[in-house]
């Protein structure tokens, strides 16, 4: 049994402005959560490699543009003795008296890549036929990263995640990872971590902007190709989130419409009328009735 590590997890968003109280109290509640999953993925990774307590505190926020949050946490670690000798060097490291910058990178760069692999489980739902570029791009630099860094394959660390998220325990890490980018998402801001790893500013644009995760089941979705739609509110500010429309297809009620991030806003600003490919959300009622909640808006079409 090991003493005590002390260890610490720093991320900047790299906002212009100041984000809201509540998207830095989700990020720094999400952040703890993801510091846990990625123990979680090491010890499916390590043969051996058990942490057996951690305690994780907040050490740090700076408010001012740009927004830096910064955890401390510490861990007490186990390795099976008949193993040991298979254990990567950065891991047999932490039995030094001086931890270096490296397992802090390693753990900040495994938080990245869960939150990733977590909101593109969200638009794989939500957009089953768009392919999220930027996501699958981040993923992939960041896993060969965290390979490099405890010297196992890529494969492996993706089989780890996948295995670690099955089914029953994907939505839970789904609200912890749309929380993770809310400080970012409203301008599209790159994530830093404190040795420089990224997630990129494309991939913020990409994830889901407002998701209702909590009645999931009760959620059905389907495209609709080439229907006119009325704009009914428009977000100059947050550019993709504060939209309205009605879409006569489907009701004639204004419903609330997210905006695909390869749209740019300012093809719409100002037009009272589109055309367009959207994706319907129904929700089920008290009733057992499946009603239309929200739109998608995820290809422009040529102007009416």
């Amino acid at each position: 049994m090991m003493p005590d590590i002390n260890l610490s997890h720093s991320l900047t968003y790299n906002i212009q402005g100041n984000a809201s109280i509540s998207d830095v109290a989700s990020s720094l509640l999400a952040n703890e959560q993801m510091i846990k999953y990625a123990f979680d993925i090491l010890e499916e990774c390590i043969d051996g490699f058990c942490v057996t307590d951690i305690n994780i505190k907040l050490k740090k926020v700076t408010h001012e543009s740009p927004l830096r949050e910064i955890l401390a946490y510490s861990l007490v670690v186990a390795f099976q003795k008949d193993l040991e000798e298979e254990v990567p060097p950065i891991i047999e490291g932490l039995l030094n008296i001086e931890i270096t910058d490296d397992y802090n990178s390693l753990v900040t760069v495994i938080t990245m890549l869960v939150a990733i692999y977590g909101v593109s489980t969200v638009c794989k739902k939500i957009f089953p036929d768009k392919k999220q570029v930027n996501l699958d791009d981040d993923y992939e630099r960041l896993v060969y990263i965290a390979g490099d860094q405890i010297n196992i394959s890529p494969d492996k660390i993706e089989k780890a995640i996948e295995k670690k998220f099955s089914a029953g325990h994907l939505r839970p890490l789904q609200k912890a990872s749309l929380d993770f980018f809310k400080p970012s998402k409203r301008e599209g801001a790159r994530i830093v971590g404190a040795d420089g790893n990224y997630i990129s500013e494309g991939a913020v644009m990409e994830c889901p902007s407002e998701v209702d995760l909590s009645g999931e089941d009760d959620l059905d979705m389907y495209p609709l190709q080439n229907v006119e739609i009325e704009i009914r509110a428009t977000d100059k500010d947050s550019k993709k989130q504060g939209w309205a429309a009605i879409v006569n297809d489907v009701t004639k009620k204004r419903l609330k419409m997210h905006i695909y991030p390869t749209i740019s806003v300012g093809e719409i600003i100002g037009e009272d009328r589109i055309r367009g490919n959207i994706i319907v959300v129904n929700k089920k009622d008290a009733n057992g009735d499946y009603l239309p909640k929200m739109y998608h808006l995820v290809e422009l079409l040529n102007e009416i």
